[in-house]
């Protein structure tokens, strides 16, 4: 295995297998909620750097999905799983399944036409797509309206509960980078770049652009939809505001683009850092001031650091300039 793929994923096997002996040492309950909800946005900006960083296409929209994927596992909660008899674990395995699959169902409906824009224009109508659920779910009673809604809670002390997300979330981030890394190495991902390259001439050399922009739209959207899920399971409760909050929007593409979005790993390591950030904030200038230093943030990154923190790790050879070139740009449009 070439260095560029040994050294990254050598070190996300070593780290895995720490995360998973964490909860055995008996960490305080803070810290054990402090890293499930790190694993939970890693996944989701990595999942976002599929859509957003392989192809360039800058989406503010992926919190819909999160709250598909949220109100998917509530209404399941409420309707599905009391007469199924599963245990928790089985049960939140089942919620992450579906949530994943109706966001990604959703996407490839929506993704159709939402994906035919480009740049700022795609930027927009991806904050619209949020809104527009947004506005869908206070106005439909079974979703709860503004009153939202609340999951039955599980048959688990809060250990418990804490223990059982902070491996579901672990696993979602591992299986994020997993789908993440096999697009990457694949014709898909090649083609992927291509688009973000130039999409024109991608097109020009007959590459099926809009095509492999849905898989990546679909695979970003059923991560985002899993994490939903969690995020519900874990809450207990959800409503528009907290599952449509476009700050967590903000959190994921700064976390992807300040990682590094070209590449997987990029976005796992901005995803620690931004966590780090948003808890040092949230104590000591508060929520609000917190969100407006992350939008600073975001905004600079966009200006001076736009292929993030990962650029001395391709200088070293622990990842390789990902621009494809024409040949196997042609070898896309061939398959």
């Amino acid at each position: 295995m070439a260095t560029h793929r040994a050294v990254p994923f050598l070190s996300m096997v070593v780290a895995s297998a720490v995360a998973a002996a964490v909860p055995l040492l008996r960490p305080p309950e803070y810290a054990l909620s402090f890293l499930y909800f790190t694993f939970l946005y890693s996944a989701m900006a990595v999942g976002w750097t599929i859509l957003g960083g392989f192809t360039g296409y800058l989406s503010f929209g992926h919190v819909a999905f999160l709250g598909i994927g949220g109100y998917t596992a509530a209404l399941a909660s409420l309707t599905l799983l009391p007469s199924a008899g599963l245990g928790p674990p089985a049960s939140l395995a089942l919620l992450m399944l579906l949530g994943g699959v109706v966001a990604a169902a959703v996407a490839l409906v929506v993704g159709a036409p939402l994906l035919r824009l480009r740049g700022p224009y795609f930027t927009v109508g991806s904050l619209l797509f949020v809104k527009v659920l947004a506005v869908l779910v206070l106005n439909t009673p079974f979703l709860g309206g503004g009153a939202g809604l609340w999951l039955p809670m599980p048959p688990l002390d809060i250990t418990g509960l804490r223990r059982l997300v902070y491996f579901a979330t672990l696993g979602l981030a591992g299986l994020a980078v997993l789908v993440a890394w096999r697009i990457q190495h694949s014709k898909v991902g090649l083609g992927l770049r291509a688009i973000r390259e130039d999409e024109d001439v991608a097109a020009g050399l007959a590459v099926d652009t809009l095509r492999l922009k849905l898989i990546a739209l679909c695979a970003s959207a059923a991560i985002t939809g899993m994490a939903g899920a969690v995020y519900a399971f874990e809450r207990g409760n959800i409503y528009v505001e907290t599952m449509f909050d476009l700050n967590i929007s903000v959190l994921v593409v700064l976390s992807a683009l300040l990682g590094g979005a070209g590449h997987w790993a990029g976005p796992l390591l901005g995803a620690s850092l931004v966590r780090i950030l948003d808890e040092f904030l949230g104590v000591y200038v508060g929520k609000e001031t917190a969100r407006v230093l992350f939008g600073l943030m975001l905004a600079l990154v966009m200006l001076f650091r736009p292929k993030g923190m990962l650029v001395p790790a391709t200088a070293v050879g622990w990842t390789r300039n990902l621009k494809p070139s024409a040949k196997e740009t042609q070898d896309v449009a061939a398959t």
